[in-house]
């Protein structure tokens, strides 16, 4: 079976400890971070970038979730 790399998401969802907690650090369902995860490769909504960096205090970075709008390294 071929192994992915783990994106941000999943750094993130591993840090909140499920997608559910994830999404209500956020305010978001679990619903929404599982489309996020499976439908988009990872790719987060641009606004949900910086919700995730100030809820996991910096521990995944805006950047890191959406280096195409916010930049590469933080």
């Amino acid at each position: 079976m071929k192994q992915t790399k783990p994106t941000a998401l999943d750094k993130a969802i591993e840090i909140a400890g499920s997608q559910e907690a994830l999404g209500d650090m956020i305010g978001y369902s679990q619903d929404a971070v599982s489309i996020w995860k499976t439908k988009k490769g990872g790719k987060v909504p641009a606004e949900a970038a910086p919700k995730i960096d100030a809820a996991l205090n910096g521990a995944v970075t805006k950047n890191d979730l959406r280096p195409d709008i916010y930049g590469g390294a933080a």
